[in-house]
């Protein structure tokens, strides 16, 4: 019969940290946006949505819709050039699922 080593805590401990990190890795892919295609602009601290829609629109973006928050807005365009655009801009720039972000399909 084989004995407790004593590192049951150890080994728990390691298990959930591989746990967490894994769903956090998970969760970053699920928001990181595709090179191209629809993409979620949000502006922080700007509720009406101006200043991501005049960001995407000045670098390429085509609006599709409103944003499932405020302050956010549904653009079709390359998200390297607006990233790039956005840099140092409180902007953030993520996938934009088809549910929830101005699809009725």
């Amino acid at each position: 019969m084989a004995r407790p080593n004593g590192n049951t805590r150890t080994n728990a401990a390691a298990i959930g940290c591989q746990v967490i990190l894994t769903c956090l890795g998970l969760s970053a892919l699920a928001f990181m946006p595709a090179a191209g295609g629809d993409l979620l602009v949000l502006s922080i601290g700007d509720r009406s949505g101006n200043t991501a829609l005049r960001l995407a629109l000045a670098h390429g973006g085509r609006p599709v819709g409103p944003g499932p928050v405020p302050g956010s807005v549904v653009v079709r365009g390359d998200r390297d050039r607006l990233r790039d655009a956005s840099r140092g801009l409180p902007i953030f720039i993520l996938a934009a699922p088809r549910a929830g972000c101005g699809s009725s399909a």
